[in-house]
């Protein structure tokens, strides 16, 4: 892409749950959008409240997956956010897919935070830390 940017599309789970001609909404976006110009940073978290597999979702997209998105969720809290590692994301796998595929970005966040910000911050700190990255 000119310039050295490159466009990261973000989901979130509406482009899991809607589908059309036997595909999801995602399925289709990747089909649609040509990979020297669109590719995608993953949303752990959103893809499995989505309904999918979250590592299986990656590797069936390697080569479309530019980025990831260390979101972590606990469908039987509130808020369902939790830092990384605490809920039913498969962050080792994630992290292993990133180490194995060349993905040099990721990003951590939680959309509500099951504690104060800073404490938050610290833990996922903390949890990257204990794999070896930090």
């Amino acid at each position: 892409v000119a310039g050295g940017f490159e466009y990261l599309y973000h989901n979130h789970d509406f482009e899991f749950n809607n589908k059309f001609e036997g595909k999801s909404a995602w399925e289709h976006m990747v089909a649609l959008c040509n990979p020297a110009w669109v590719n995608f940073e993953v949303d752990l978290a959103w893809v499995k409240i989505g309904g999918y597999d979250e590592i299986q979702l990656i590797n069936d997209f390697k080569d479309r997956v530019g980025a990831l998105h260390f979101k972590d969720t606990d469908p039987t809290k509130t808020p369902r956010w939790v830092i990384a590692g605490e809920g039913t994301v498969n962050m080792d796998a994630a992290l292993k897919f990133a180490d194995d595929n060349n993905i040099e970005f990721g990003a951590i966040e939680l959309d509500e935070s099951p504690c104060p910000p800073l404490e938050a911050v610290a833990k996922s700190f903390q949890f990257f830390s204990s794999k070896g990255y930090n």
